[in-house]
């Protein structure tokens, strides 16, 4: 029954640490107290927001706020957290240097009702979120050039050439 045990703890241990080892490498993760003060973040999280782990420490999550969603939005996702339930969305935040950068956040509560703590498992998704304002300014261009009955363009006269050139 000891050898049982000793097995359970050493595999539990080294998943853990693998689990840990993968997050590290792919996703930035950060923990924080009921008020929101940050306890824990992890080297990827220091690299996008650019700020160092002791400029971070005990700072408030404020410290990466791009003031791009509105005060609702957050209020929503602390609501959602506290109440036991995991969150789940995209945020724009700010980095040290004013960079914007977007993530796709998973956010949950753990611990005890005394001692809760926020962990929150993001993923960079900036490239993705710019190609996605590029096709939606395309499609835009597109409508206003096709749809637009005040403009008078003559279609014909368009090549395909110089669509594709306009669209680069």
């Amino acid at each position: 029954m000891d050898y049982l045990n000793e097995f359970k703890n050493v595999y539990f241990d080294d998943l853990l640490i693998t689990y840990k080892k993968a997050i590290d490498l792919g996703m930035l993760a950060s923990v924080t107290d009921q008020r929101g003060r940050i306890l824990y973040v992890n080297k990827k999280f220091c690299e996008i927001s650019g700020f160092s782990s002791s400029e971070l420490l005990g700072q408030n999550h404020r410290i990466v706020n791009s003031e791009h969603h509105a005060k609702e939005f957050f209020s929503n996702l602390w609501a959602t957290v506290r109440s036991g339930n995991i969150w789940f969305g995209e945020i724009k935040n700010k980095s040290k240097n004013g960079r914007c950068y977007w993530i796709d956040a998973i956010i949950l509560p753990i611990g005890t009702s005394k001692n809760i703590q926020y962990v929150s498992l993001t993923k960079e998704i900036t490239e993705r979120k710019e190609q996605e304002s590029k096709k939606e300014e395309h499609i835009k261009e597109l409508e206003n050039l096709f749809l637009n009955p005040d403009l008078k363009v003559n279609i014909t006269k368009l090549t395909l050439l110089e669509l594709q050139n306009r669209f680069k």
